[in-house]
């Protein structure tokens, strides 16, 4: 328990956190969580960067959860835990550099949501860190007061055994809001993988990150599995020049023999906008979103935007941190640059829908003098029998579907009884769209071998969902 509550000069006012951060996640609450991963994941690269640690990295999740309120969640990792200083600093709103660290190291929570945001967004949160043998607790609460309860006291081994903190690190704890509406152990480990903010960590193999039922103790590592890559369509390094500096980008798009689904936060088609190793700020096609031209399409923007993001001037993440602001000048030119890219992209698939490869098209020239050749050395093809004999003419089948660009064909069936002398038959469409290639038949009373005469009927159409009647008609004996 906290002994007691302190207010930090200087910090933003809380209406601000309010204003944004709530509602940030509360339109995506499993934010919560990921930011506590995150902010573990800095800490270790914080540690690397120094030299003080080698990967691989263990964060672990622990979620104790209820059928009928919330669950209870512990986020711990071995890092390098922080002093009552460095604590400060951390949990101080308003203060440029969240954790106090070095600002050369890029870490994900710059310029978006971090720990203090997760923290306030605990009922009864507390932290509790360990560095150099002492330990530190605090809590956060949504008026920007900080509970303080041990500070710089010694650690005894009875407590960092029921911490699971051997040497340095930091667990943090409370219960997940209202709003979290997941209640399965099962579905958050789940939904924790497919989030568009945990893959470029997920797939970076110096981190681990292990999720444990507290009830079962059962634990899972989280892993993400990207589409398979049936075709990569192009990876292409560009600049962006922004105030006289150009920034190195670079775009990666694969394509998937499956339709995926789209947009954030658990969809696998889109555009992994993300900056260093992990740290992701969007998913998105700009202009293109939930376009279905790209519903096969997966990829990512890499970023070369460090010096940008230390710049306390530029925040290129909107304040309700949905993703990239459009209306910063640097991510408007980065947008027009993606979106050609995607609209040549969009063109060159749209034209392949209707153009045959050559080796396919010797294919199929190939099995057509092959059936050609099968025909003419065979005599005439076998008779085609058909289940109807009507007394004048009729259809057959009586109904058929189509698709756009796709010929069919269609057959009518002539009772050769009503040919007197030479029969003309005139065929039209109820709709405009559906197009019959031969609009009228014509049969010799000569010509006639057989009880029942059999007409091909060719019909096309261009566009998607054309529906109508194909009307046969003859002035000699009527429709």
């Amino acid at each position: 328990m906290p002994k007691e509550l302190r207010i930090e000069a200087g910090e933003v006012h809380p209406k601000f956190w309010e204003k944004t951060v709530k509602e940030a996640f509360k339109n995506d609450p499993l934010r919560i969580i990921i930011e506590l991963i995150k902010n573990s994941a800095d800490s270790y690269t914080r540690l690397e960067k120094d030299g003080k640690a080698k990967s691989p990295f263990q964060i672990f999740v622990r979620i104790f959860c209820k059928k009928k309120s919330p669950p209870y969640i512990e986020v711990r990792d071995n890092a390098g835990g922080m002093n009552s200083d460095k604590l400060r600093e951390a949990l101080k709103y308003g203060t440029q550099t969240s954790m106090g660290e070095d600002v050369e190291a890029i870490t994900s929570a710059e310029k978006g949501i971090g720990l203090k945001d997760a923290m306030m967004a605990l009922e009864d949160n507390w932290l509790i860190t360990i560095q150099d043998g002492l330990i530190n607790e605090r809590s956060k609460h949504p008026d920007f007061k900080t509970g303080v309860g041990k500070e710089d006291e010694k650690v005894g081994e009875e407590e960092r055994e029921k911490l699971e903190i051997s040497d340095n690190g930091t667990v943090v704890m409370g219960k997940l809001p209202d709003y979290f509406r997941e209640r399965k152990f099962e579905t958050i480990c789940e939904r924790l993988q497919e989030h568009f903010l945990m893959r470029k960590l997920l797939e970076y193999p110096n981190y681990k990150i292990y999720v444990i039922d507290g009830k079962s103790k059962a634990r899972k590592l989280l892993e993400y599995k990207s589409p398979k890559v049936e075709k990569q369509i192009l990876r292409k390094p560009f600049k962006i020049n922004y105030n006289g500096d150009d920034y190195l980008m670079v775009l990666t798009i694969n394509k998937s023999k499956d339709e995926l689904l789209q947009g954030k936060p658990y969809g696998k088609s889109g555009l992994l906008f993300f900056y260093g190793k992990y740290s992701v700020v969007d998913f998105s096609w700009c202009r293109f979103d939930r376009d279905l031209s790209f519903s096969k399409f997966f990829g990512e923007l890499q970023m070369g935007i460090q010096e940008i993001i230390r710049d306390p001037d530029e925040i290129l993440v909107d304040e309700k941190r949905r993703g990239l602001d459009p209306e910063h000048p640097f991510n408007k030119l980065l947008f027009n640059k993606v979106n050609g890219i995607l609209k040549e992209i969009q063109e060159e698939e749209e034209t392949s829908k209707y153009s045959i490869d050559k080796s396919i098209k010797k294919e199929i020239i190939k099995e057509v003098n092959r059936m050609y050749k099968d025909v003419k050395g065979k005599g005439p093809p076998p008779e085609r029998q058909f289940p109807i004999e009507p007394e004048t003419f009729a259809f057959y089948p009586v109904y058929i579907s189509m698709m756009e660009y796709e010929p069919k064909t269609s057959f009518l069936i002539v009772n050769s009884s009503v040919v007197s002398d030479k029969l003309e038959i005139f065929l039209s469409s109820t709709n405009p769209d559906i197009i019959v290639k031969k609009p009228i038949i014509k049969i010799d009373k000569d010509t006639i071998d057989d009880e029942f005469i059999v007409k091909p009927i060719e019909l096309y159409s261009e566009k998607a969902k054309s529906k109508g009647e194909v009307i046969a008609t003859s002035n000699q004996i009527g429709n």
